[in-house]
């Protein structure tokens, strides 16, 4: 019999978008599913969604709490469930049949127990994307060093939604409570204990592009500045020594390039001077430990100078166009 894979799926007024992914989720060709709806107070007519699917597949439950936020709502999936496998699919998203089954070659590709497995994603504004047709798919595996150069390469989104994570290996592990960027989050710490994970070369989950998603309110990119800085400080301060030498660096330079971006941000607003300070602060801490690292070359003396010259670095950043 197929291993039990549990899919959790946050829900919080998606009614317009839940019944794609319950679909996606009923269509997948693997079937051993334990399906964890959490109801996080939704307000419109998410909740009776929930329960109308879970009355007509006994692999679905739900769980109808007060409103507390995705990390809580995940939080609460992983404590109930008791598959061998997490997958964390966002409501309003859905994804390729055979998402799952690909997902779970790659996690135990050529016999072995990789902890995670990470598909490709598409983004898209339409609920019509084949979903049916056969995939190729090729896999690569991801040094311990890899997966954070895909965290923070150029251009790269760390999400929780295209990925299967193997239970036992994030155990203890939960979501924290940040307003924005708690896949990134999660991710860090899982990064910095595992060794490897298999990457597939292919776009299997599709996220939906819609004008009420939180990354499009607009106080969303201050805010994921605010979470971001505080996080990379914080994992770094985290690390134990011999991990503070063989990552810590892209925490670090993940730092002090988001800092430099959050005080850009801020420098007409009126919380200037508390994040200022802030960044005085993590900048006095990590400062030393960022210069004498031996990666980035000369790149990360020019991004530790211009967190010492805001306002040069204003300049620099309007006529780059970041």
């Amino acid at each position: 019999m197929d291993a039990l894979i549990s899919v959790i799926v946050p829900v919080y007024n998606a009614e317009h978008y839940l019944p794609y992914c319950l679909e996606a989720i009923t269509a997948q060709s693997w079937q051993n599913l334990e399906i964890i709806l959490i109801d996080d107070g939704s307000s419109d007519a998410s909740a009776r969604l929930c329960d109308q699917f879970a009355a007509s597949d006994a692999r679905a439950r739900v769980i109808h709490q007060k409103h507390s936020g995705l990390w809580a709502a995940r939080n609460r999936g992983i404590e109930e469930s008791t598959g061998v496998y997490l997958f964390f699919p966002d409501a309003d998203d859905y994804f390729h049949k055979d998402m799952l089954r690909i997902l779970f070659k790659a996690i135990n590709l050529g016999g072995i127990e990789y902890p995670l497995a990470i598909c490709g994603y598409k983004k898209t504004e339409r609920m019509d994307e084949d979903t049916d047709s056969p995939v190729r798919s090729a896999f690569s595996v991801l040094s311990q060093d890899g997966l954070f150069s895909s965290i923070f390469g150029r251009g790269s989104k760390e999400m929780q939604w295209d990925k299967l994570y193997r239970t036992s290996c994030i155990t203890g592990m939960r979501s924290r409570d940040y307003e924005r960027a708690q896949d990134l989050d999660f991710n860090m710490r899982l990064y910095s204990v595992i060794s490897s994970a298999v990457l597939v070369d292919a776009d299997l989950y599709y996220w939906v592009q819609h004008p009420s998603s939180l990354t499009k309110q607009a106080d969303s990119l201050q805010k994921t500045y605010d979470c971001t800085v505080r996080m990379a400080y914080r994992n770094y301060m985290e690390l134990p020594q011999d991990k503070r030498r063989s990552i810590g660096h892209y925490l670090l330079h993940f730092l002090f390039k988001r800092m430099l971006l959050y005080k850009n941000y801020v420098m007409d607003s009126d919380n200037k001077e508390e994040v200022f300070s802030l960044c005085r602060k993590y900048r006095k801490d990590t400062i030393n430990d960022y210069l004498s690292c031996g990666h980035f070359g000369l790149y990360k003396y020019l991004v530790a100078f211009l967190n010492y010259t805001p306002h040069l670095a204003r300049v620099l950043i309007k006529t780059s166009g970041n």
